[in-house]
């Protein structure tokens, strides 16, 4: 039995192996694998891992270092033992993780760069800078330039060109409606020119007719004394 241990643990070093009776203490080993259970577990510590299941969970033993172990139930006739117990060392497999999370960070923080610069430019092309260009043109179309080079970029986004679409139809439309505006004001000033020269004329048609009325009465006032002198 301590030939086929040795042998065994010769295979799976660093791991330790042990097989220990129905009291979880080692049986048929030597002096030295007796040392090295005791330096990392106590009998004590197996205890809620010992029963008819196939159980493990992660320890830290006297050496303040991270340890996994094993129990097994073993039914034999010929062997002593009762239970397998696996112990594996994770001190180097916990170095191995922390690098692997620090690489991990590493990639993570590299592609979230890469994201947002590429998020950057790509929102650069299809927002902020079409955004700019529709704002030269409500500020052009404040300033009453209805008409000028489309601001429209090959870069631009489907909605954006939508927009843009939007907005020149827009300024069509009110093109349209300021020359018809201006129409209708070219209309209303002729008709006003024509209201108050009509206006006029009638003002010096009502001053002959009161002219008139002044002439006939004073030629009646005067014309009866002189048809009586007569």
């Amino acid at each position: 039995l301590k030939d086929a241990l040795s042998q065994i643990r010769r295979r799976i070093a660093p791991d330790y192996l042990f097989l220990l009776g129905q009291d979880l203490r080692q049986v048929s080993d030597t002096p030295e694998m007796r040392l090295v259970y005791s330096t990392h577990l106590t009998p004590e510590d197996l205890v809620p891992l010992h029963g008819r299941e196939i159980r493990h969970r992660i320890v830290v033993d006297q050496s303040d270092k991270p340890l996994l172990v094993v129990l097994a139930p073993l039914v034999s006739p010929v062997l002593e033992a009762s239970v397998i117990c696996l112990m594996v060392p994770l001190e180097g497999t916990m170095t191995k993780l922390e690098h692997i999370t620090a690489l991990y960070l590493l990639f993570a923080l590299v592609i979230l760069a890469m994201a947002v610069l590429l998020g950057y430019v790509f929102l650069g092309r299809t927002v902020v800078q079409p955004l700019h260009r529709l704002v030269r043109v409500v500020e052009r179309i404040r300033g009453g330039l209805f008409r000028g080079e489309t601001e429209e970029g090959p870069g631009s986004a489907l909605e954006m060109r939508q927009i843009f679409g939007s907005v020149e139809r827009m300024t069509d439309q009110l093109e349209s409606d300021r020359k018809r505006i201006e129409r209708h004001v070219s209309e209303l000033e002729f008709a006003n020119r024509e209201i108050a020269s009509a206006q006029e004329r009638l003002v010096r048609t009502e001053k002959l007719a009161s002219v008139g009325e002044l002439a006939a009465g004073i030629a009646h006032e005067i014309g009866n004394p002189i048809a009586t002198v007569q």
